[in-house]
């Protein structure tokens, strides 16, 4: 478990998440995560760029910070998972979801988790922590 991460992004709901096309980085904002048996969970529409390099090269990273002068840097490996349980549980948890995607069920939703993780707090004082999970 690694607490201090989730509780982080969660005080933190806007981060930066980055991919690979080929040799070019492309990062965007996310605002959804879960976190669901230890893991943590994202969601994307199935048709956006973002599923599509993932599927392709499934390494990521993510990037939020605070205006303490704190960040977050996470890398690691999408793993998708699209079981209905889970993908019900992101729609209560983010109501909004059903206006955008409809059902749960839909094949516009590609549902996926963070899987060896190394999570990098830091801050402006020098103090770095890292989690693995």
């Amino acid at each position: 478990m690694s607490k201090p991460v989730f509780d982080f992004l969660a005080a933190n709901q806007v981060f930066y998440l980055a991919t690979l096309e080929g040799n070019q980085p492309r990062v965007r904002p996310f605002g959804f995560n879960l976190v669901e048996n230890n893991r943590l969970y994202f969601i994307t529409g199935g048709s956006k760029n973002v599923a599509r390099q993932l599927h392709a090269n499934p390494r990521f990273e993510l990037s939020t910070a605070n205006a303490k002068g704190e960040w977050l840097r996470l890398a690691a490996t999408a793993v998708f998972d699209t079981t209905p349980e889970l993908l019900e549980k992101a729609f209560q948890h983010m109501p909004p979801l059903r206006e955008r995607y409809g059902k749960p069920d839909s094949p516009k939703v590609e549902m996926f988790y963070a899987s060896q993780v190394v999570a990098t707090l830091e801050d402006m004082n020098g103090r770095k922590d890292v989690y693995n999970f």
